[in-house]
């Protein structure tokens, strides 16, 4: 054990005392320290925010406190002059002498806070399951439903397919009886029942594909099913639906605010779903073009009409009176009486803004009726009739009808699914919002007399043109898109 001098013990006392930092009420004036030395730049920046009045206070406290190093003032009356305690001085003094940069020497360490509960990976699996779609079809009941229904359908058409083969050969068989036996008649009808054979033998063998690729589908879904993939009964992610995948995927829970705040940092929303509709027509982006080149660019002394068909329009009574409150709404009961449906077969005048149209039914007879009405209020000249791939639009009695005027009629087809391509659209939702939507009728001859009044007052005082911006050219796939 060593043994301490009584002497050095006094004299280590007296060396703590006469260095203990003196507080704001004892006065005196402390030695100065050292100047403060540090990189170039946070002297002009120091004196800079020493005097700003539109920075933060803290920042401005600092750069004094510098400034005052700087000058050689000693630590504690640095503190005392600016309000603070030594020890803030001596922490800025070190931060600004190992400051690398003068925006370092005024920022604030790290900070360490409260430890994470829920960890960056666990965030990252939310944000992987609400990128994908979840699977209510994996759910076993669905499944083994699935299952049953499409071997049934397999074995069903194997016997069609057998039955079929079976009564194209018999068939065949009878026609070459008859054809030795030299008897016209009943070798024809046994072609012809050859042939309806061979058509049901082709039609059994197709849904013999159908079924077969069904009990695949089937069976990679009682696959996927299986090997524990998620089965949900919702076909859109919520949040409580996510929080129930992620525990299940990863143990740990977070709580549904939690995850919409996850969710909202990242802008993403599951639950909403937007609709789109693919055109399968090979030749969609040539008759697009060919359209708006139409609408773009009419030929000279040629009439361009965008014709089609608005059905169902219903005639439906209120069964009630509309209520007018105050504030400038209205109150409209729900039920209603539906006195039956009419149809307006329309054509707008693109040049020009003008409806002609007439409420006859979708038939070929009543197309035929208003191409007749068309052809006497156009008389002469090209016309250009834009409209969709109906049944009635195509056919030996549109040709008919062309050659009885001269040929000067020319139909152009809008892509299959690509009714947007059809300015007469927007004209019907026009139609829809003003007259159809809130209007009580009491019968379709009342229907009738409402939309061709609204017709006469578009032609009188509001007809005007669409202005069709869309060119027909489209913005080239990305890669990832592809």
């Amino acid at each position: 054990m060593i043994a301490l001098c009584p002497t050095l013990l006094v004299v280590r006392a007296q060396s703590f005392v006469t260095r203990r930092p003196r507080s704001r009420d004892e006065g005196g004036v402390s030695h100065p320290a050292r100047a403060l030395e540090a990189m170039d730049g946070v002297l002009e920046v120091a004196c800079e925010h020493a005097k700003a009045t539109r920075v933060e206070y803290r920042i401005v406290i600092r750069a004094r406190i510098l400034c005052a190093a700087f000058s050689g003032v000693a630590n504690e009356e640095n503190a005392r002059h600016n309000g603070v305690h030594a020890d803030t001085v001596r922490k800025a003094r070190l931060r600004a002498e190992s400051a690398t940069s003068a925006a370092e020497a005024f920022a604030d360490a790290p900070r360490s806070g409260r430890p994470r509960r829920i960890l960056l990976e666990t965030r990252a699996t939310l944000v992987q399951i609400a990128c994908t779609r979840p699977t209510p079809e994996l759910e076993e009941g669905r499944v083994d439903s699935r299952m049953r229904e499409a071997r049934a359908a397999r074995q069903a058409a194997k016997r069609a397919e057998k039955c079929a083969r079976a009564k194209a050969r018999r068939a065949e068989a009878r026609e070459r009886a008859a054809t030795r036996r030299k008897l016209p008649d009943g070798a024809r009808r046994a072609r012809m029942a050859r042939n309806a054979a061979v058509r049901e033998q082709r039609r059994a063998h197709k849904a013999l594909l159908t079924a077969q690729a069904d009990v695949g589908v089937a069976q990679a879904d009682a696959s996927r099913a299986a090997k524990g993939a998620p089965a949900a009964f919702s076909a859109v992610w919520t949040h409580e639906r996510l929080q129930a995948e992620l525990e299940r995927q990863t143990g740990q829970t977070m709580s549904v605010s939690e995850i919409g705040r996850t969710l909202c940092c990242g802008g993403l929303r599951p639950h909403r779903v937007r609709m789109w509709l693919h055109s399968p027509d090979p030749d969609f982006k040539v008759k697009v073009k060919v359209i708006c080149d139409l609408y773009l660019n009419p030929p000279a002394g040629a009439v361009v009409l965008s014709i089609d068909e608005k059905t169902g329009m219903q005639a439906r009574a209120d069964l009630y009176p509309i209520h007018a409150r105050g504030q400038g709404r209205l109150r409209k009961e729900f039920e209603y009486i539906r006195n039956g449906t009419s149809t307006l077969i329309a054509a707008f005048n693109i040049q020009t803004g003008e409806v002609f149209g007439g409420c006859w039914r979708r038939t070929a007879a009543g197309i035929d009726r208003f191409l007749e009405a068309l052809a006497k209020r156009h008389p002469d000249g090209d016309v250009y009739l834009v409209w969709d791939n109906l049944n009635v639009h195509k056919g030996a009695a549109i040709d008919a009808f062309n050659a009885r005027h001269g040929g000067r009629f020319h139909f152009v087809y809008t892509p299959l699914h690509a009714s947007w391509m059809n300015q007469v659209e927007i004209w019907f939702s026009i139609l829809q919002r003003r007259v159809l939507r809130h209007g009580s009728f009491s019968s379709p001859a009342d229907l009738n007399a409402a939309v061709l009044g609204f017709v006469r007052h578009w032609n009188d005082i509001e007809r005007r043109p669409f202005r069709w911006r869309f060119r027909g050219e489209f913005a080239p796939r990305l890669p990832w898109a592809a």
